[in-house]
């Protein structure tokens, strides 16, 4: 079980979230960064603007221009891939790791358990 302050990153997790027409981005991601902040970790949600690819990576460009010397863990889902792929490629000392995953989407319960399971796994450099 996740521990507050207990599993840190060195580096604060990124969540990119598209914008969308339907659905209310603000519960894109069921809750996993709110509940990885409540238990200690630098969390932040990183919400695109615009609907077209250029214009999401120059927002993204932007971001990471801004932020020298500092370092952070990209986290996307497959509506962010392209995205995710832009930022492999740019080879930007601000990205730290990279994570395209699938969340599950059947519960909360399984929601916070793929959570931990990141926070543990894969996000600890």
């Amino acid at each position: 079980m996740l521990t507050s302050n207990n599993l840190l990153t060195h580096h604060p997790i990124i969540f990119l979230t598209k914008s969308r027409f339907l659905h209310n981005s603000s519960s894109y991601w069921e809750g996993v960064p709110e509940f990885l902040e409540e238990h200690g970790y630098d969390v932040l949600e990183f919400k695109f603007h615009s609907y077209f690819l250029a214009k999401r990576l120059q927002e993204l460009k932007a971001f990471l221009d801004l932020s020298k010397g500092d370092a952070y863990h990209f986290m996307g889902d497959s509506t962010t891939q392209q995205e995710l792929k832009w930022l492999q490629r740019l080879n930007h000392p601000c990205v730290k790791t990279i994570t395209l995953s699938e969340a599950p989407r059947h519960s909360r319960k399984n929601y916070i358990n793929w959570a931990i399971s990141l926070a543990e796994n894969e996000l600890s450099c």
